[in-house]
């Protein structure tokens, strides 16, 4: 029977309009509600966030700074391995070149009494030239070491031709400005091109030879590869004389505060007047001294109101 009836009911359009209408009105009810809820829980999770939300994305900002910092390193790195596989290139072959020079002399031939003093000499060359170099560990940990040194060193310079580099930009801009100024009136501009190179970067890295030379073309005299060698034999022969790791350039080391408080116990056992010239190279001035110079507390701006309010 109530299947008869549903089946009767449905058959009508308008009642069956009616209950589409009704389904929608509920469902749109029931969206609502749903939006509500979610609205809600976004505006608690906003609240709930407003403090450490902030700490979280701090957080994640400093995690994406060190991964930047990584990939920067990663490269730097890969960039530092070539530039010093490049000079331990030259210098092995700088190092062959002088040691064949060295070994190569004729040697006094020894008297009677001497002939097996010098067991070496039965060596050939190439074997004596073996014994002479310097190791591969020794030659990496120094060349580590000495470019380190240099790259540091090198610090004061980089600042001073960044610091002409934007005086350079300044004085090309402030030219181009007047350029089109005067274009733009129709008068010609007085003053000439002012063409200059920009200041070049200085280097940590020794000079190397021009690229012709390695196909068979003799190395001009002014090659600047000529220092760069002499610097890597200097290198060598430091290195030489240390065997055992050493010998390169110290990077100079920031005193720290265990270091400043040794230094101040050692000036107590110190007399007094040598502590008094520690501070100050030229004594202490008198207070005719200050008055002469206008140093004093009566002609300096702004202190005597306030020591006399005080």
């Amino acid at each position: 029977m109530q299947a008869t009836a549903l089946k009767g009911v449905l058959a009508d359009e308008r009642v069956v309009g009616r209950l589409q209408l009704l389904s929608a009105i509920y469902r749109g009810k029931l969206q609502r509600e749903e939006a509500r809820q979610n609205a809600n829980t976004i505006m608690n999770c906003l609240s709930c966030w407003s403090v450490r939300g902030r700490v979280v994305l701090h957080l994640r900002l400093y995690a994406g700074k060190v991964r930047q910092l990584q990939r920067w390193w990663r490269a730097t790195m890969e960039r530092l391995r070539k530039t010093r596989h490049e000079i331990s290139r030259r210098w092995v072959h700088l190092e062959r070149e002088q040691l064949m020079r060295e070994l190569n002399k004729a040697e006094a031939l020894p008297s009677h009494g001497q002939r097996n003093s010098k067991p070496h000499s039965k060596l050939s060359l190439q074997e004596r030239i073996q014994l002479e170099t310097v190791s591969e560990k020794v030659r990496l940990q120094f060349l580590d070491h000495e470019l380190r040194a240099r790259r540091f060193k090198l610090l004061s310079r980089i600042y001073r031709q960044e610091d002409d580099l934007k005086v350079w930009r300044e004085d090309v801009k402030t030219w181009l400005l007047r350029r089109e100024a005067c274009h733009a009136v129709g008068a010609e501009l007085a003053e000439p091109s002012p063409f200059s190179w920009p200041p070049i970067r200085p280097s940590y890295l020794p000079p190397d030879h021009p690229p012709h030379e390695s196909k068979g073309r003799p190395c001009p005299p002014g090659c600047l590869g000529r220092q760069g060698d002499k610097e890597i034999l200097a290198m060598w022969r430091s290195a030489r004389r240390n065997p055992h790791g050493g010998g390169w350039t110290e990077i100079p080391k920031m005193q720290t505060r265990k270091d400043k408080n040794r230094s101040n116990q050692g000036r107590r056992g110190q007399p007094k007047g040598a502590q008094e010239g520690d501070t100050s190279l030229f004594g202490e001035a008198s207070p005719e001294d200050l008055r002469k110079w206008n140093a004093d507390w009566d002609s300096l701006p702004g202190l005597t109101s306030v020591v006399d309010f005080l």
